[in-house]
């Protein structure tokens, strides 16, 4: 029905006649595109994996336990801060034509924190040498620590959703030089104020990053 509805209509000759006088430009397309770039999970493990340069202490003695670090059943000198990035792959270079139809355009970090410490999050827009600008300009998004019982043990998830940055008009020109974006985190270890937080391998800090688009194409 709906085939022989469709030929009924393009066969009518009034129909022929309103089709062919409309002008090139007389209609656009105004899509809105949701486009998700990544979900990493970074591991503990990731992190800890800087920790070669410091040996397990065996003395855990009070007065050092401000600045030990209880991770796998062992006790490390405490960093207070490491670090990790995540490169995605974003080449908006062959694309300069396309965004001079874009009228907005957003990125949106959702995270979860599973390890006992803050961590702090930035994304950075990068071209092939250097940084072009961060996502969120105010300075980074912070993951409040996991929570833990009195036994150190971690028994939840910090999680946050909808951080959001819009992109005014230059920013989004400037995504036609934007070829890899890099997700960065830095993981802040805090002092254990009395007991030994635990630490294990499983924890991590899931990240999911996403654009949206709204574009104006005429036809």
């Amino acid at each position: 029905m709906v085939l022989i509805l469709g030929w009924w209509l393009l066969s009518n000759s009034c129909v022929k006649e309103e089709i062919s006088s409309i002008e090139a430009g007389s209609f656009t397309w105004t899509p809105d595109l949701a486009i998700p770039f990544g979900s990493p999970e970074i591991p503990m493990e990731e992190y800890v994996s800087q920790l070669s340069e410091f040996k397990p202490i065996a003395d855990t003695a009070g007065q050092f336990i401000d600045s030990l670090m209880y991770y796998n059943q062992q006790f490390f000198k405490n960093p207070f801060v490491l670090t990790n990035t995540v490169s995605i792959d974003f080449n908006f270079s062959s694309q300069t034509e396309t965004l001079d139809y874009f009228t907005s355009a957003s990125f949106r970090v959702n995270a979860i924190n599973r390890i006992p410490a803050s961590v702090e999050i930035q994304v950075y827009f990068k071209t092939d040498f250097s940084v072009l600008f961060p996502l969120f300009e105010g300075g980074p998004l912070i993951l409040e620590a996991a929570p833990v019982n009195s036994e150190g043990i971690v028994t939840g998830a910090y999680e946050t959703w909808k951080n959001d940055a819009e992109f005014d008009a230059n920013k989004i020109q400037m995504l036609s030089q934007v070829t890899s974006i890099e997700i960065y985190t830095r993981l802040i270890i805090p002092k254990t104020q009395g007991i030994f937080i635990q630490y294990i391998s499983d924890q991590d800090v899931w990240i999911q990053l996403g654009g949206r688009f709204k574009l104006n194409v005429p036809l």
